[in-house]
């Protein structure tokens, strides 16, 4: 997010602090979209205990928490999506801003959509990250607006649904446009997919050299007959590509569930469903199964919480793994995905990773138990292969 973890608890502070003292009259139906502890829609319940509240995450882990949180409080839902579908049903959205700035301006045109004419939005981002852009932004495409607070290293932005007098420069991109996609082009030796992507996806504009670099190193003899899984699979390129080399059945798997509503989308272009399952986790930890609700226009999924599954006798796990958290560099997924991995694969199943050169994958690999070769290296990446000892 463009907030990072110490500073939250404050932003969203601010952020409610400015929602509670502003002059509105009591609201029926609240718009929260990136409140990752649920502090937002708390405070909204006890100030407002008769509206309701919709909750928008983008992290399943989250949603997975929350869910759980206000399974009992009928008037806070908790939605396995990130972009709400609502047509002028709110009388205010609060966001807090997102990592990614064109993912930030995705959430303006559902939250513009979504709002009745002349409420606000209020957001709130870090001012060294670019709150004060942002806010810009959603002032531009909005119609109205302005910094409300300066405090603690944060911004906090109200801006109001009203005409737009100026276009902004970006609206009218792929993937930003109302119930659009980016899209670019997947090409192997045999066909050409056009691939679907929307902001806030890693890799969301074009292959990343990475995932590559793994998908030239797939081949119909590697995965033939094979049980795979893909490990934070994004939109779905490798699994996908697993499927149609031939595998016999695909798990592909992350927790971003804006990532899972692509790659679902993108297995039913390629029609491509009966053998693959896709479905929420961390690293390989429990599965769990997505089902789509609807198409209004992206996929809605569902999950089964009460039911995670534990995919066995994997042949071949492959992995992109990131080393991002927020804005820091973090290799802890990496450590939960090799802790994870043994339970789930096959007696001779390999893992296949991908990862910046750098990164001390390598000694991860052996001091996790693991028997590694890099298959192909170059200065930037580095293809690891791994069995069990």
């Amino acid at each position: 997010m463009s907030i990072k973890k110490d500073a939250l608890h404050n932003a969203q502070q601010l952020l409610f602090q400015a929602f509670r003292d502003a002059d509105h009259q009591l609201p029926e139906r609240l718009l929260i979209l990136e409140d990752p502890t649920g502090y937002l829609a708390r405070q909204a319940h006890q100030l407002f205990p008769n509206a309701k509240i919709d909750l928008y995450l983008k992290d399943f882990r989250r949603y997975l928490a929350l869910s759980q949180h206000f399974a009992n409080n009928s008037q806070v839902t908790v939605h396995p999506s990130v972009l709400p579908n609502a047509h002028e049903q709110y009388d205010a959205a609060l966001l807090t801003v997102p990592k990614g700035r064109y993912f930030t301006r995705k959430l303006f045109t559902v939250i513009k959509r979504a709002l009745k004419p002349n409420t606000p939005l209020y957001l709130v981002g870090q001012t060294q990250l670019g709150a004060k852009s942002i806010i810009k932004d959603a002032t531009q495409f909005l119609g109205s607006g302005e910094t409300t607070i300066i405090k603690k290293h944060c911004r906090v932005g109200t801006c109001y649904k009203s005409d737009q007098t100026k276009q902004t420069r970006w609206q009218n991109d792929p993937g930003l446009i109302l119930d659009s996609y980016h899209t670019y082009d997947l090409s192997s030796t045999d066909t050409t997919v056009s691939h679907r992507t929307l902001p806030g996806i890693f890799s969301w504009e074009h292959l990343d050299n990475g995932s590559a670099m793994l998908l030239d190193h797939l081949s119909s003899e590697l995965v033939q007959g094979k049980t795979v899984w893909d490990v934070g699979c994004g939109s779905g390129i490798l699994g996908l590509a697993s499927a149609q080399l031939g595998a016999k059945h695909v798990y592909l798997s992350d927790i971003d569930l804006l990532a899972l509503s692509c790659t679902w989308e993108n297995a039913s272009t390629q029609s491509l469903q009966d053998r693959i399952s896709i479905g929420a986790a961390d690293a390989a930890m429990s599965f769990y199964p997505a089902t789509c609700d609807a198409h209004n226009p992206y996929p809605q999924l569902q999950f089964d919480l009460q039911n995670p599954i534990n995919p066995e006798s994997i042949d071949l796990m492959i992995t992109n793994p990131p080393y991002h958290q927020g804005h820091e560099q973090n290799i802890t997924m990496m450590q939960r995905l090799l802790e994870s991995a043994r339970p789930h694969l096959a007696k001779d199943g390999q893992l296949l990773i991908v990862a910046n050169t750098f990164l001390p994958y390598a000694k991860m690999l052996k001091h996790a138990g693991y028997d590694a070769q890099v298959l192909h290296r170059t200065n930037t990446f580095s293809i690891h292969q791994a069995q069990i000892n």
